[in-house]
């Protein structure tokens, strides 16, 4: 009984998508080209030192002040202008990199 209930659920996805879902977006998702996915062949014959110092590199000293930037904009439309002030310094402060 559980196998049963596992392929449902396990199919439920595609049943909404062929229920739910218009020709043209049928055709549009069997046509759609393949991704390429990443390659770790090239990175399997690295010491794991290099490797981390790598990851360290490349993923944990992103920018994240221009992310902030993007979530705390320089003006903002909907606070009040008490507030304004406050998003203004801390607008600076991330333009200077702190």
């Amino acid at each position: 009984m559980n196998s049963m209930a596992l392929t449902f659920i396990l199919g439920l996805d595609e049943m909404v998508f062929h229920v739910l879902t218009s020709a043209p977006v049928k055709h549009m998702m069997s046509n759609l080209a393949e991704y390429p996915l990443f390659n770790y062949e090239e990175l399997e014959n690295h010491p794991d030192e290099v490797l981390m110092g790598h990851y360290e590199e490349k993923e944990l000293n992103r920018n994240w002040s221009k992310v902030l930037l993007t979530l705390c904009p320089r003006r903002p439309h909907n606070i009040n202008n008490a507030a304004s002030p406050y998003f203004q310094v801390l607008h600076n402060e991330l333009r200077r990199g702190k």
